[in-house]
């Protein structure tokens, strides 16, 4: 089973451009998260009872389908319940109607029986939320010096501006990334949702 650390986000560099430009606040980062986790189950779902229905020929056309309205449902659902996060990051949220990670969990869901196509999803929903969260926590504390929103009078004057910029972003995601692979750079790293694996001898 992966480990948290074996992340997409900074190991694939899946939905890169999605969490840099969500997570500039932690509003914003809890409404990517929540829309992620609504698209992800929701179309994992539909698409793994539909399985038996689905011929070869019109399996990526249903994928696409499911995914595009999937993502439309999440984002009116956030919309309704998340306002404030959704106004932040509502030109972005369009995007997980063509992510490659939400395309492939709904293409191996749609082989998948339910049970095991919603574990995979809330799994891949996890890793996500975990990388979005620390990243948008992170920058919105160190770049503008307030929480939720909520300033912080002693970050005034030690604050990072620069991470508030889509540059600052990209920044912290690499150094995110330097930390990840220097730690797995002598571990096979392998992703049960991918099926995918790179390995590493020990001394390379």
């Amino acid at each position: 089973m992966c480990k948290l650390v074996k992340n997409p986000v900074v190991t694939l560099l899946l939905a890169a451009v999605l969490v840099v430009g969500c997570t500039a606040t932690l509003k914003g980062s809890i409404a990517l998260v929540v829309s992620l986790l609504i698209t992800l189950v929701l179309s994992a779902v539909v698409l793994s009872g539909l399985n038996k229905l689905l011929t070869k020929d019109i399996r990526l056309l249903a994928i696409i389908i499911v995914m595009v309205t999937s993502s439309t449902v999440a984002c009116l659902l956030v919309n309704s319940f998340l306002p404030a996060g959704y106004k932040l990051v509502s030109t972005y949220l369009a995007v997980l109607a063509v992510d490659l990670a939400v395309f492939v969990n709904a293409r191996n869901s749609s082989k998948l029986p339910v049970s095991e196509a919603l574990v995979n999803s809330f799994k891949l929903a996890i890793y996500y939320a975990v990388c979005i969260l620390v990243v948008g926590f992170v920058r919105e504390l160190l770049g503008s010096g307030s929480v939720y929103g909520y300033s912080l009078g002693f970050m005034e004057n030690i604050k990072i501006s620069l991470l508030q910029t889509s540059f600052g972003g990209y920044l912290l995601l690499a150094f995110a990334m330097a930390a990840v692979n220097g730690k797995q750079q002598s571990q096979c790293v392998c992703d049960e949702v991918f099926c995918g694996c790179s390995c590493g001898k020990e001394g390379e």
